[in-house]
Order: structure tokens, then sequence, then C-alpha cells
């Protein structure tokens, strides 16, 4: 049997693909040369924020919520990446990937809506090539992972554009949302800009116009709803935090005179003033949030070193690395909690 002949419109785009395919190329080379120098010099990642301290503790934590002033997405999304390999090196590659791949994303996004794909070039070239990028995919901390999923909803929601099924496209874009939100919550705020484009981007009918943004409610419902549903079940919150009223009462603890006020208001904001106002006032406070956690929200560490795969916090208010071996060798002093 003869095979029909490849149209010429086919072979065009399959002999001659268009320059800026070639420059997307050099730039995912560059890209990638640079985190995998990275991963070889500084291994394995940097842990030395706070967050990142804080989110290592979780996962030996007896809850997963147990910190109120952060959402447990990312958390779960380590514990994901522990399940695929044992070493923390590991997961730090696996964000590095997800950041070439948020470049990739946002490439073709930006070259379906326009007609100088050139212009695509740039969100690529930022994420690709950009120093804090590559630097905060290298921690432990949720911007790389964040930065995929608002990418990945945003070429998604591009894609619908075109597709005579639109909600088929904007059911996993409001999904990706909802996980971005389970990271920061400040993802609610694309919520609405979803909804938005769902409703005035190019549509067929009245009908497909109700339908999109409908699509993107239960998308965002089918993944951010089991995650409140489990946490309201161990901590009776329906919040992705809870921290109502801390950073205010640790600002007023510093100036307020509580002293005309009923006891159980006073309580919170001023149960210190007096014997903190002194050495206080004269500087601005810091840290002043932490001291404000109540004692059944700190984390109860277990008395006993284990070879995890990744930097576990002891009740020695130190951390090891895998084997045992202190913080200095994976490029990090001695940290507390």
């Amino acid at each position: 049997m003869r095979l029909r002949k490849i149209p010429a419109f086919i072979q065009a785009r399959l002999y001659r693909p268009h320059p800026t395919l070639a420059v997307l190329g050099a730039l995912l080379l560059v890209g990638i040369g640079l985190r995998a120098w990275l991963v070889y010099q500084y291994a394995p990642g940097f842990v030395g924020y706070d967050d990142s301290r804080g989110y290592l503790a979780t996962l030996i934590a007896p809850n997963l919520y147990w910190q109120p002033v952060r959402p447990a997405g990312y958390p779960i999304f380590l514990l994901l990446a522990r399940d695929l390999s044992s070493h923390l090196r590991s997961t730090v590659v696996l964000q590095h990937a997800l950041g070439v791949a948020t470049a990739i994303l946002l490439y073709l996004a930006v070259a379906r809506v326009t007609r100088r794909r050139w212009v695509a070039l740039l969100p690529a070239a930022v994420i690709l090539l950009g120093g804090s990028q590559i630097y905060l995919e290298h921690a432990i901390v949720t911007e790389s992972v964040f930065a995929f999923l608002v990418a990945l909803a945003l070429w998604l929601a591009v894609l619908s554009i075109s597709s005579s099924r639109r909600p088929l496209w904007l059911i996993p874009a409001g999904a990706a949302i909802g996980a971005a939100i389970t990271l920061r919550s400040v993802g609610f705020t694309l919520v609405p800009a979803l909804l938005v484009w769902a409703v005035l981007a190019r549509s067929a009918s009245m009908r497909m116009r109700i339908a999109a943004p409908l699509a993107v409610v239960a998308g965002v419902v089918l993944t951010l709803g089991p995650y409140l549903l489990h946490q309201h079940s161990k901590t009776d919150s329906w919040g992705l935090t809870r921290t109502t009223g801390w950073t205010l009462a640790a600002r007023m603890s510093t100036f307020a005179d509580c002293s005309n006020l009923p006891p159980r208001r006073a309580r919170k904001p001023c149960a210190t003033t007096r014997s903190r106002n002194r050495s206080v006032r004269t500087r601005p406070p810091t840290n002043s949030t932490r001291r404000s956690h109540p004692p059944s929200r700190r984390l109860d560490l277990p008395p006993r070193t284990t070879k995890l795969w990744i930097p576990q916090v002891l009740n020695s208010n130190r951390m090891v690395c895998n084997g045992g071996s202190r913080l200095p060798s994976c490029g990090i002093s001695s940290v507390r909690t």
C-alpha cells in the first residue's frame, strides 16, 4: 500500500522551524546548565530560611497542620517528593525541573496569543536566566511549585480559547489554581481573575459563557475542597492560616495602655506590655509574632535521631543531614527552631 505524500505546510513546519524555537533551545541549554552547576556546587540545597526549617519540621510533626502561619500544601509536595527519592538533592532537582517547565509553559501560552512569537521569549528568558528564580528553585520554599501551577493554569486557560469544549480545559486550570492556593494563600487573588477570563474570552454562545466560569469554580473546589475538609478535621478551622489578631497584638504590645480594658479583652495584646515597654519601645519589634504563638501550637519534637531523607530538627535544637552528619557538611551551620 502506498503512503500518501506529506502535505507541504506540514513539511514546512517539520523542516523549517520558527527561528524563535532556536533561541528558545539556546535559552533552555543555558538555563539547564546554570541549574546543573548550582546543584553540583551547592548540595543539597538552601535550607537556611525560617520558612524552610518550618516546612522540614512539618514532615516529622504528628499533625501536618501544626503551623498556623503557613498552609500545608508545600509539605504535602515534599512528602510526595520523598516517596520518589530518599535524597533532598533529588527534590531540589525536581524543583529546578519545574522551573524549566514553567518557562516552557509561559512561552507556549504567550506564543498562542500574539503574532510576534519573539515576545513569548521574554517571560521564558526571565524564568530560565533569572538569578532570583534559580536561587528560589534551589531553596526549600514554595516559589518554584507555585509558579509552575500558575503557569500551568495560564496555559490551560489560553488553550481553552480556541477549543469547542472550553470547560474541559478550564476545569484543570481551576484545579491548578486551587492547588496553588494550598501553597500560598495569595493564590486566592487568581480565582476572580480566571473567572473574568472565562466570561470575557471568546465564546460561541451565551451557554458557553455560563458554563466556563462554573468549570473554573468546579476545578478550584476539586483540589481546595478536600484540603480544607482534611484540615478542618485536624484543626477545627476552615482558614488556610490561623493567625487572626497575632500581628496586631504584637504591634500593639509595644505601646498600648490596657489598664481601662476588661481583663478578657486586654489579656492577649497587653499581657506583657508593662514589663516590655521600657526595653522594646526604643527599637522596632523583631520576630514579635513568634512570641505570640501559644504553647499548644509549638512542635513537640521526638527525642530520637532517625536516618531520614531531609535534615531533621532534633530536640538538641540542631539539624542533621543524611546519615547523621552535622549541617556544616550541608552548607549551613547549626539552626534553632
